[in-house]
C-alpha cells in the first residue's frame, strides 16, 4: 500500500503538495532536501510540515513518518 493510499484511509484531506511533503518525511528527508527535491523554498516545506502535523494531530515529524508508513505512533 502506498503512502497516499494509507492517508486516504484516514479520511483527511491533504493537498497534492502536502502529500508530496508527507512522502518526503516518510523517506527520512529533512526540510532542505525536501525543498530541493520538490523545487520549493525551505520555509514552504516547514509550513507544509506544520500543516500536516496539525491535520494528523501529532507533534513531530517522526510521528508523521510513522503514520505515513502505516504505524500507529505512541500517544504521549
Amino acid at each position: 500500500m502506498t503512502v497516499r493510499q494509507r492517508l486516504a484511509e484516514l479520511k483527511l484531506h491533504f493537498t497534492a503538495r502536502e502529500l508530496d511533503v508527507i512522502e518526503a518525511v516518510a523517506k527520512g528527508m529533512n526540510n532542505r532536501d525536501s525543498a530541493l527535491g520538490l523545487k520549493l523554498q525551505e520555509l514552504s516545506i516547514k509550513n507544509l510540515v506544520s500543516v500536516v502535523m496539525i491535520k494528523l494531530n501529532v507533534d513531530n515529524r517522526v510521528k508523521v513518518a510513522l503514520i505515513a508508513r502505516g504505524i500507529e505512533p505512541d500517544s504521549d
